[in-house]
């Protein structure tokens, strides 16, 4: 497989196939499709191995967070064996992987795609957002002439 940049990439479920790792512990392999027209990596595939061990993974266990990813490709029910049709695009985090002196690009996690990366404990309503660049715009406006960075003349508003 090609080598893939370290990053986000919205991607989609491509096969599947249940296995044993080099250790005995079973594992599901994904083949990911890359999406995306503006992506250098669009239409390349790459491997996720998700494990099913008691092993801790955050919080949860890797099983739980194998059945997670596997939920968010678009899981219907709990029958591994018949999981759906798994077509629900996610984001990869790929990184990059040394392994007995070879680099590599692997996926480290499968998220729900388009899912929060932050939270606040008081986010902005979008009218108290509007309101509020409203109110900064020629606060900024004056920022940034008095630092010389916006003509005077130009400024749209």
């Amino acid at each position: 497989m090609a080598h893939i940049e370290a990053g986000r990439y919205k991607a989609q479920h491509q096969s599947h196939q249940f296995g044993f790792s080099k250790n005995g512990t079973k594992q599901v392999c994904v083949q990911f499709k890359i999406l995306g027209e503006d992506e250098e990596s669009a239409g390349r595939t790459i491997l996720w191995y998700g494990l099913f061990s008691e092993s801790k993974c955050g919080k949860m266990t890797q099983w739980e967070r194998s059945v997670l990813s596997l939920q968010y490709m678009g899981m219907i029910g709990t029958d591994l064996k018949n999981p759906g049709p798994l077509e629900t695009p996610v984001e990869i985090e790929v990184e990059e992987n040394e392994w007995e002196g070879k680099t590599s690009s692997r996926v480290s996690w499968v998220n729900r795609w388009g899912a929060q990366k932050i939270s606040l404990k008081a986010p902005m309503s979008d009218q108290d957002v509007e309101q509020f660049a409203a109110a900064m715009q020629s606060r900024i406006a004056d920022m940034a002439r008095a630092n010389g960075a916006i003509d005077q003349d130009k400024i749209p508003f």
